[in-house]
């Protein structure tokens, strides 16, 4: 579908795709006053999606979510204006350099990620006040700025608090997903605390817990055990390994499961850095 230059709303002008998802196309778009926006479109058949990501998300408002503006239709394609996020993806800007993790190159840059991790507890803590867990959480849906603010990305896998599906479906990215989420059981907020045990175990180690094709890890996520960031790395044990693994344990309840108590946990850690 060429939109180039079409106008949106009778207000935004589609400047260039610059993104393609898995399911979606996502286009720049500026209004007459050149502030940029996003336009995400679906396929038809995926509209209850795009209708439940605005319902669920277009009245939140806070500084590190992104806003979901407006809920369109582009040539029969669903889809949804977004506000810009600027910045660079979470695992481009933490990337592992000379063979160095991004808790290895120094006591700023440790510094740095936790900020991160904080707001990204404080975004979490939002939604999940709201009764709604993310069930993507993953680098490519956290924008970093240089300033190292963050924006928290992409509801379209988003649902309530203990949503329970007819059919069991395993929903999220393999890399990322809670034991719960690979068997298709409800989520919580300790899914997404999860989720953020692995991006925790990606920068202390320099890998993801798991790996192996799309069933393999799927399995490893639910029984077993990571092996510890340290041993992975072959260095000194890190004072965020324990809490790492705590946030990866199996069972959901054996986790921490409120995001602004390990927002406390992480503060203490940056205070102490």
């Amino acid at each position: 579908m060429a939109l180039q230059g079409t106008l949106i709303s009778g207000r935004y002008r589609v400047v260039r795709p610059f993104a393609r998802g898995a399911n979606s196309v996502v286009y720049l778009v500026f209004d007459p006053e050149g502030r940029p926006y996003v336009l995400k479109l679906l396929p038809p058949a995926l509209e209850s999606r795009v209708n439940r990501e605005y319902q669920l998300a277009h009245t939140w408002k806070h500084p590190l979510i992104n806003p979901v503006l407006e809920r369109l239709t582009i040539e029969n394609q669903p889809g949804l204006l977004l506000d810009y996020a600027p910045g660079e993806v979470l695992s481009r800007v933490f990337a592992a350099q000379d063979g160095h993790t991004a808790l290895e190159r120094g006591t700023e840059r440790r510094q740095d990620f936790l900020k991160v991790l904080i707001q990204l507890l404080e975004a979490l803590a939002y939604i999940h006040e709201h009764g709604v867990v993310h069930r993507d959480l993953k680098p490519e849906n956290v924008m970093v700025t240089p300033d190292y603010s963050i924006r928290l990305i992409d509801f379209d896998l988003s649902g309530p608090v203990g949503e329970v599906f007819e059919e069991r479906i395993a929903m999220g990215t393999a890399g990322y997903m809670a034991p719960e989420q690979a068997l298709g059981n409800p989520s919580t907020p300790a899914t997404d605390l999860y989720s953020l045990g692995v991006l925790m175990y990606w920068a202390l180690s320099g890998q993801l817990p798991f790996y192996g094709t799309l069933p393999e890890v799927m399995r490893q996520h639910v029984s077993s055990a990571p092996v510890p960031p340290h041993q992975v790395r072959g260095s000194s044990v890190d004072s965020l390994d324990a809490l790492c693994l705590m946030l990866l344990r199996k069972n959901p309840s054996e986790r921490i499961g409120n995001a602004l108590v390990l927002r406390g946990m992480l503060g203490d850690q940056l205070e102490h850095s």
